[in-house]
């Protein structure tokens, strides 16, 4: 996320054209239009740049004052600004040189390819993304298309990315990347209808071409997907800032990324933890099952022991005949056996119980956080889970603005190390 000062914006949008502007930032015109209703910043009117043009004098609307502190500061979310100075000058254009020469080695692949192409029903040539980059233009415009792609691949391999050939699911396509993220990026050629009282970059004609960057293969999410000619700018011109658009994306997707490993790992283990503790609840359930029946055998073998005594003690007070000594003998040592069978007490004693799994104290900075989670944890200062343990939701609340996807992820990181969260209640703010 990027923050400018509403005052900063509004002689922007004063002194530069909003469409030049917009590509600045990374976004569309209409998105700019957006941004700048949302915080009441006028535009220039219909015809005022043509009037400036002609030396004319004109009154900009003023901006207008407001009283919320929220609609001070322009927000720009996710990867809709380019990061540092959004003046694509303060670094110098990217310039295009008017002939192809030494280029890139999937550029030069191109090149082969699209000299030996056949035209398609549409009317254009293309690659194959599989070993070139990826090009779909008419044949008059494959120097120009050429050009430009050496330009950019050139320029963001210089600043430390790749241009490399890739598939996006069973699609190849070429992409930039920066690390293990990818984009995919081709460039393309539409033909549009020009609308009554408009020209085209090169000239007055019935149709439009435009040449453009074409980002993903799907909706993207933050970003300008379509970089093309409009008719003022051509796409030539674009190419500093869409680099710069292309690597703030490949960071916020670097960081999403990283975060979702982090869940991942977070999950694995406190899946383990759950796991250990539901085969502990079935151990002694089932030992408690055991002991219950070894109660009950024992006091089955006493009761059984109880009624030979008795008997004998009749035997021999002459209460109780015996007609066959020799079976009565024998039928009580068998009776003495069974009772000994059923007795628990007699053999090898029960195992002790296994511990249960204990908690394990870890230094904050080795805590398996995401991002959100990581500057909070900082910010509260604590050197070990034990002390984070103990830090209660409201805190969170105070240092996250809303506490519940924190103090749900420190809940699970918790877990995973083996401490008791059975206390610690799911809070949303």
């Amino acid at each position: 996320m990027a923050v400018v000062d509403r005052r900063t914006l509004y002689e922007r949008v004063s002194t530069v054209a909003t469409t030049r502007l917009a590509l600045e930032y990374g976004i569309s015109d209409v998105g700019l239009a957006k941004v700048c209703r949302r915080y009441r910043i006028p535009r220039p009117p219909r015809g005022y740049w043509v009037k400036i043009q002609n030396g004319q004098k004109i009154r900009r609307p003023e901006l207008p004052k407001i009283t919320d502190p929220k609609l001070q500061c322009v927000f720009f979310h996710g990867a809709n600004m380019i990061s540092g100075n959004p003046n694509p000058e303060a670094q110098g254009p990217l310039l295009v040189p008017p002939i192809l020469a030494d280029p890139h080695h999937l550029v030069a692949r191109a090149q082969e390819q699209l000299a030996a192409s056949a035209l398609g029903l549409d009317g254009l040539v293309k690659t194959d993304p599989r070993s070139a980059v990826d090009v779909h233009v008419r044949p008059v415009t494959v120097d120009r298309a050429l050009r430009v792609w050496d330009t950019f691949a050139k320029s963001w391999e210089r600043e430390g990315g790749v241009v490399v050939t890739a598939t996006y699911g069973q699609s190849p396509c070429t992409a930039v990347s920066v690390g293990d993220d990818l984009l995919a990026i081709r460039i393309a050629e539409t033909i549009e209808p020009v609308r009554r009282g408009q020209r085209s970059v090169g000239g007055p004609g019935p149709a439009r071409p435009r040449l453009c960057f074409v980002l993903g293969m799907g909706r993207l999410d933050g970003i300008k997907q379509t970089w093309a000619d409009t008719t003022t700018v051509p796409l030539e011109k674009m190419l500093r800032p869409l680099s710069k658009a292309i690597r703030l994306y490949l960071e916020v997707q670097c960081v999403r990324r990283l975060d979702r490993e982090c869940e991942g790992r977070q999950q694995e283990r406190i899946n383990e933890i759950r796991k250990i503790n539901a085969q502990e609840i079935a151990t002694h359930y089932y030992r408690r099952q055991e002991l219950i029946q070894e109660t009950e055998r024992w006091q089955q073998s006493q009761k059984i022991r109880n009624y030979l005594a008795a008997m004998q003690a009749a035997v021999e007070g002459g209460e109780l005949a015996v007609r066959d000594g020799d079976r009565f003998r024998e039928w009580m040592q068998w009776a003495q056996s069974f009772a000994a069978s059923l007795d628990p007490l007699v053999g090898t004693a029960p195992l002790d119980r296994p511990p249960l799994v204990t908690a394990r104290n870890t230094p904050t900075e080795q805590l398996d956080l995401t991002s959100a989670a990581r500057t909070v944890v900082s910010q509260l200062g604590v050197k070990d889970s034990d002390e984070l343990s103990r830090v209660p939701a409201e805190k969170i609340k105070e240092l996250a603005g809303t506490a519940g996807a924190v103090w749900n992820e420190i809940t699970v990181v918790l877990e995973g190390l083996g401490y008791d969260v059975s206390k610690r209640e799911a809070r949303y703010y």
